[in-house]
């Protein structure tokens, strides 16, 4: 199983002003915002050699979790098929999908400008009072 997570701690006390303020919380907010898109890329296939007739196993078996408490929130988004790691996982992918499928890392690194820019703006919608 794979499990991708995205977890962002420490803002505790903006986060519970915010809260008391305005009935919400920013970084939930904006964590949820970015989970679609992360999931969606995330559950792509590459592209198949002609010889290879797909399942769609691995692709219907991913899942994600928007999750929150009082200091963090995370995104976390896990496989149930046992064989995922071998191809999608950074130190544990298998030689043949190397150069063909992108790793757990790659998809969060491509992802990490976005959703810090949606965390930013959440706040700042926040703080603003919008």
């Amino acid at each position: 199983m794979i499990d991708l997570s995205f977890s962002f701690t420490g803002m505790q006390k903006l986060k519970t002003l915010l809260y008391k303020l305005v009935g919400s919380d920013p970084l939930y907010d904006a964590l949820q915002q970015s989970a679609a898109p992360l999931f969606a890329d995330v559950r792509a296939y590459e592209a198949s050699p002609l010889f290879y007739e797909r399942t769609y196993k691995l692709m219907n078996s991913w899942r994600y979790e928007v999750k929150k408490s009082l200091s963090s929130a995370s995104i976390t988004i896990t496989s149930s098929v046992d064989y995922s790691p071998f191809v999608r996982g950074d130190k544990t992918q298998a030689w043949m999908h190397k150069g063909r499928w992108n790793t757990d890392r790659e998809i969060a690194e491509r992802h990490r400008a976005r959703i810090m820019q949606n965390i930013d703006n959440a706040f700042s919608r926040r703080i603003n009072g919008n």
